[in-house]
């Protein structure tokens, strides 16, 4: 399989998921107030330019390709693990695959693969895949990833990185969200997009548990007064409790659904996370 590496500023890196925090010189305390709506506010969460045409179409069918190319019994899934922080790899990071329905992981599908250089780690599998990824290092947050979609020729290279959230900064990233992490619950981080793979403002997410705290990133932070998301699409909740829940999106100015519902595993003390993307999204 061919993948393209390329080097990746910073500043993209941290949009690219969660975005980066903006912290003081040598402290990790947030300077911005962020129950005052302002402008950036108001400008990320108008919808203009967004393409939804997508969602009035039947679901793609899978690409035949799935079916008859000679070695569609494996698959290489290629993700790219940066530090939120810093935009650099993570020491320690290691990462194996595991079917949906266990959520142990007691019978993984890969090894433990650690991450090469500029933070990408490739994991053998097969077209059809759904399950997540098990991701831990050294001073991070161990994480689970989950796909989009159904693993496939088309979504086998993840270009946009997931940020890995060191745990010495989660007390002030978590209350930037109006609600400081309970560390024997979990957080669930979503991402919306369009017909055309951007991000998406405008969309709102929910989720089945109660009691979980909903936040939205405007700009570089989390934002607890936010309803919808900002430019970059993040968004997703803290104080999660501990399971299987059911996650979903909608488009704040047409009322439609962003696909279908998605479940995702909440381990406690862990990151969880997907990215919503429309039900016929051609990609």
């Amino acid at each position: 399989m061919r993948r393209m590496r390329t080097s990746w500023p910073v500043p993209l890196i941290c949009s690219a998921l969660l975005r980066c925090t903006s912290f003081e010189p040598g402290t990790d305390e947030l300077s911005v107030d962020l129950d005052e709506p302002t402008d950036q506010v108001q400008a990320e969460l108008e919808p203009d330019g967004l393409d939804w045409s997508c969602l009035v179409q039947e679901p793609a069918e899978e690409p035949e390709d799935l079916v008859r190319a000679p070695d569609s019994n494996r698959l290489v899934a290629s993700l790219r693990l940066l530090s939120l922080r810093t935009g650099v790899a993570v020491p320690g990071t290691v990462v194996r695959a595991c079917a949906q329905a266990d959520v142990n992981c007691t019978a993984p599908l890969s090894e433990f693969l650690p991450a090469a250089e500029g933070g990408w780690v490739d994991v053998p599998l097969y077209p059809g895949f759904n399950g997540y990824f098990e991701v831990r290092s050294d001073t991070a947050l161990p994480s689970l990833v989950f796909l989009a979609r159904p693993l496939s020729v088309e979504t086998s290279v993840d270009t946009v990185p997931f940020g890995l959230v060191e745990t010495d900064i989660l007390p002030s990233l978590s209350a930037a969200t109006g609600s400081q992490q309970d560390p024997m619950l979990g957080l669930v981080w979503l991402r919306a997009f369009d017909c055309q793979g951007l991000p998406a403002s405008g969309v709102s997410f929910n989720i089945d548990r109660a009691a979980a705290s909903p936040y939205y990133f405007i700009g570089d932070l989390p934002s607890s007064t936010a309803e919808a998301t900002g430019g970059s699409g993040l968004g997703g909740f803290v104080n999660v409790q501990p399971g299987i829940a059911v996650v979903g999106a909608a488009v704040n100015d047409t009322g439609r659904a962003l696909g279908s519902s998605r479940t995702l595993l909440v381990r406690r003390g862990w990151l969880s996370g997907v990215r919503i993307v429309p039900a016929a999204f051609p990609h």
